[in-house]
């Protein structure tokens, strides 16, 4: 039975370690963490949603930016420029 007990508590010991490594990383970003996150103003992310640049989602009466959103739409700018020149 102690042994049982000692693996036991190695082996919650060790999840907890392991588990404190753990990072989650958001998928739902405010108009204002997009903004962060494309180095760009709240006002002209604001603006790329009024103008139909980037989907959004509602929760809570909140406006909601998925971060894979945000990426696709700087995959579209940058073949746009690619495009260009």
């Amino acid at each position: 039975m102690m042994i049982d007990d000692a693996i036991r508590t190695a082996v919650g010991e060790a999840i907890t370690d392991a588990l404190r490594n753990v990072t989650v990383e958001k998928r739902l970003y405010t108009i204002a963490e997009a903004a962060v996150y494309l180095g760009r103003s709240r006002d002209a992310v604001a603006r790329m949603v009024r103008e139909g640049h980037l989907s959004v989602t509602s929760h809570d009466s909140r406006i909601l930016i998925d971060v894979l959103e945000l990426d696709e739409y700087c995959e579209r700018v940058k073949h746009l420029h690619e495009a260009a020149a």
